[in-house]
Order: C-alpha cells, then sequence, then structure tokens
C-alpha cells in the first residue's frame, strides 16, 4: 500500500490520509483518499469513481455520508433531543465526507504489478480530463 500511496502523491488529485506516526502497524481494509475535483479536470468524485470502475478498479466507493445524515441516529437524536439531525449544517463532516473516495482491500490482494494498474488508470483518468 505505501508504493500505492507513494504513486498516488506523486500524481497528485488524490491524497491519502496521513499516518498516525505513534502507529507502527496497520490492519487496513480500505485506502481512504481525500479526492481534488480540481486536479481532474473539475469532474465531480462521482464521475471519478464511474471511470475508475471502467478501468477495471473495484471495489471503490464514496465512502460514508455524515451520521447526522443517517436515519437510524436522525430518528435517535430526535426522540432523545427533539433536535432534527436534517437541520444542521455541519460543514466539516460535510465536506469530509463528500471528499473521499475508498478502495477496498480486495484491491491490495496483488502484487506490485496491480498497484501500477491502478496508478496506471489514475493516470489515465487525469490525462484524458485535463487534456
Amino acid at each position: 500500500m505505501r508504493y500505492l500511496c507513494a504513486g498516488l502523491e506523486r500524481l497528485g488529485g488524490l491524497s491519502p490520509l496521513p499516518d498516525d506516526p505513534r502507529v507502527t502497524r496497520h490492519a487496513r481494509h480500505l485506502l481512504v483518499l481525500r479526492f481534488d475535483p480540481q486536479a481532474f479536470g473539475g469532474r465531480t468524485r462521482q464521475e471519478f469513481l464511474g471511470a475508475l470502475t471502467a478501468e477495471g478498479i473495484t471495489p471503490v466507493s464514496p465512502g460514508y455520508i455524515g451520521l447526522h445524515q443517517t436515519p437510524a441516529v436522525q430518528q435517535e437524536v430526535q426522540a432523545r433531543f427533539g433536535v432534527d439531525t436534517r437541520q444542521l449544517h455541519l460543514p466539516c463532516t460535510e465536506r469530509a465526507a463528500g471528499e473521499t473516495v475508498w478502495i477496498s482491500q480486495n484491491a491490495f490482494l496483488g502484487d506490485q504489478e496491480d498497484m501500477q494498474d491502478i496508478l496506471a488508470a489514475v493516470e489515465k483518468i487525469k490525462r484524458a480530463w485535463t487534456a
């Protein structure tokens, strides 16, 4: 995964979340990336995910929505505190949820050549959308 993260950093537009230097081992089940639409010609994250899938990079997803937007949390907060979370504006949460791209652990079961395939797909998409 370090090879892939270093390659993505070089390409730009997809930034892996930073590691905590105190953590010496990690059993990653996802690679969480921050998507910058400007680096991809202003295209949306959803367009990018579709293009990655079309290039054979799967499974990928947009990740979570903000917890305040999930029905279970909305119902519980309403029942306990009488607050309608649908009316909340949580800009940091909404921004984080709107910028993430997840690549699932299945993509990391291969070797360095498979990681290079992911990098090649990202580079191809970026080149096509910024030309």
